[in-house]
């Protein structure tokens, strides 16, 4: 259930055609059925009826000879699954070839389509229980006419089957309602972690999307032994390119989707047990192209080629009849590859829902994280050191959940250090150290300097864009090529968000050896970031003073003071720009540089403080997440 991208068709995903080949010339997945309620119905409050009416014949298309839509339960073929929802519908097949590769027999699997795209989560509430939720600012959230009705319309009929679990892909409606940027620029800045509301507080997103999950679990199971009281529930985060325009939003809106706990599924008592969630930032559309300006495409996007063999294409996707290319669906709104999504689910299902303990069903969670002295060095599975180098430096570890990794390992994917190190170079050297010098612990005023150039900026292809940019941009991005600099940063200042390595300088390296055997650091990752940045001169510069040829203050730094860290803390994170720019450079699933080494999951985005021993070049710092998160 849920909007438009659960209710996005296989006719819209990309490897739709490797499926029609499995059903119609291998005839597999025939442990799978279909029901398909397509006709949208809103039920006012007290006129819910629990049974289906009478299903109406299916819609034929009368130059094709084909069904329109298929209606009850229908066994599949490429015919019938061609309009059926992509997302659901691989979560099946995954789950299918799960079993299969490990020599068991195919589960038999019903899945219910039951979705409405452009709607809201307070249509699928209870409409009773949306009072128990204020909105993100803490005000009341009316009950108004509507609210409720597509529960009572598309929920309510099924309540009476017997069910094993849900699945939900829903919220790009609902990102504007966010708490606004305090610069109230759009598209620039974000107001904090729960500008999307924090179930702790029963406030904004956070808490309707735990009141869906309690209500629906109530509703299923108010007769005794039926459906389970704690039926697992699967979310979709959103994907990159999907938050309609109120990008500043999406990265605090994808932890409201977890009801604030960061990861699925939630502790004991938190109503959110036995959840589970599909990573989608990193699954947005690869590209897409566009005939004239700002008209979205509806013909063929040029980067799929290899994913409709057999098929060269079906007909009436475009003008010319057939196409040999996935047609897109208003763009890079409902991003087609859905197959992605359904195989996180499955493998997040066959562990949360199955109980399969060998199973990996997550990326990397964060765990806590440690942030040496200045200039000490620590590698993996040797003592620490203090290291000569040149400028003043930390090395921040960040630690992931052992246990949640199971038998797999964090693996960081190297980037190109002529790229990323350079760039980053280039960032730190646009930081106008004298603006933060004066700036002391104004974090107004420290934002602000992020706009200013000095001199050994000039002609460097980075500038810091503070926080979160605007049209999906990236924090930081490297100019030439539109791409993100590196979706893992670093806090200075309590303000200023600026990108760390992942390649330069950070240690990627593989964590299983040739054996498979896990190296040291397998659960971790190393980056290292400047704390001092040259000074102007007579800000606090001892005498003598050097005049250094770009103008800065020899042996005189502004010291920046790391207040946080996060990873993969905006719309598009790992391919960045504005999503136009994939028209020229697809952006692949799967592109950003955290992930698991087997199961290539990619890591769970986090944004934490930082908390110091002391303030001075000795302290050691640790992460602090924003309760209910533990880390």
């Amino acid at each position: 259930s849920g909007q438009s991208n659960m209710e996005l068709p296989m006719a819209h995903a990309l490897t739709r055609n490797r499926t029609y080949a499995a059903l119609d010339e291998r005839s597999q997945y025939t442990n799978i059925r279909t029901f398909a309620r397509y006709k949208h119905v809103q039920v006012p409050d007290g006129q819910e009826i629990y049974v289906l009416p009478p299903q109406q014949p299916a819609s034929w298309d009368k130059r094709t000879g084909l069904p329109n839509a298929y209606n009850g339960w229908t066994r599949p073929n490429s015919s019938s699954v061609d309009s059926f929802s992509a997302a659901c519908w691989f979560f099946a097949q995954e789950l299918t070839d799960i079993a299969l590769t490990a020599n068991k027999t195919a589960p038999i699997i019903g899945i219910i389509q039951s979705a409405w795209g452009g709607t809201k989560i307070e249509d699928w509430v209870v409409n009773s229980s949306i009072p128990g939720c204020k909105n993100a600012s803490g005000g009341v959230i009316f009950r108004k006419p509507g609210y409720g009705s597509i529960n009572n319309g598309m929920i309510a009929p099924f309540v009476n089957y017997t069910i094993f679990g849900v699945l939900w892909y829903q919220g790009e409606n609902n990102v504007g309602d966010c708490l606004p940027s305090p610069t109230h620029e759009k598209g620039v800045g974000d107001a904090g972690l729960a500008s999307c509301g924090n179930s702790l507080d029963a406030t904004g997103y956070a808490c309707l999307q735990r009141t869906l999950v309690t209500t629906w679990r109530k509703q299923w199971s108010a007769t005794p032994n039926t459906t389970s009281p704690m039926f697992p529930l699967g979310i979709v985060s959103l994907a990159a390119g999907t938050s309609e325009g109120n990008s500043q939003n999406m990265p605090n809106f994808r932890l409201a989707q977890t009801a604030s706990f960061g990861f699925l599924p939630g502790p004991t008592g938190s109503g959110m047990e036995s959840t589970f969630i599909a990573q989608g930032y990193d699954a947005g559309d690869p590209g897409f192209r566009q005939p004239k300006p700002f008209i979205l495409s509806e013909v063929d996007s040029p980067f799929q080629e290899n994913y409709d063999a057999p098929y060269p294409g079906r007909v009436g996707y475009s003008a010319g009849g057939y196409q040999s290319f996935t047609k897109q669906f208003m763009g890079g709104l409902h991003p087609r590859p859905k197959q992605t999504i359904g195989r996180r689910l499955a493998l997040a299902a066959q562990a949360v829902a199955y109980g399969d303990t060998s199973v990996p069903f997550t990326g990397p969670v964060l765990k806590g994280c440690t942030v040496y002295p200045e200039n000490t060095q620590c590698v993996y599975g040797q003592p620490c050191k203090k290291n000569a180098w040149q400028s003043r430096q930390r090395q921040i570890t960040i630690n992931f959940d052992e246990a949640l990794l199971r038998d797999d390992a964090v693996k960081v994917w190297p980037t190109a250090p002529d790229t990323e190190g350079l760039t980053i170079t280039a960032l730190y050297s646009c930081l106008n150290a004298t603006c933060l010098e004066v700036c002391g612990a104004n974090q107004t005023c420290v934002w602000g300097c992020a706009h200013l150039k000095t001199p050994p900026c000039t002609g460097f292809a980075g500038i810091p864009i503070p926080n979160n940019g605007a049209n999906g941009v990236a924090p930081h991005m490297h100019y030439l090529t539109g791409r993100s600099v590196s979706p893992l940063e670093v806090q200075f200042n309590g303000a200023l968000w600026m990108p760390a390595s992942l390649s330069y300088g950070a240690q990627p390296r593989t964590a299983v050896d040739g054996n498979g055997t896990r190296m040291p650091g397998w659960s971790s990752v190393i980056t290292t970031v400047p704390t001092g940045l040259p000074l102007g001169c007579s800000i606090g510069c001892p005498p003598p003073e050097r005049i250094h040829p770009d103008q800065y203050c020899v042996n005189c730094t502004h010291t920046l003071k790391i207040t946080g860290v996060r990873y993969a803390w905006s719309e598009s994170p790992c391919c960045g720009g504005n999503l136009g720019t994939s028209m020229i450079i697809p952006c692949p699933v799967n592109s950003c540089p955290i992930s698991t080494y087997n199961s290539t999951l990619p890591a769970v985005p986090f944004s934490a403080t930082i908390v110091m021993s002391n303030d001075t070049d000795a302290g050691v710092g640790t992460c602090a997440c924003a309760p209910p998160q533990v880390c």
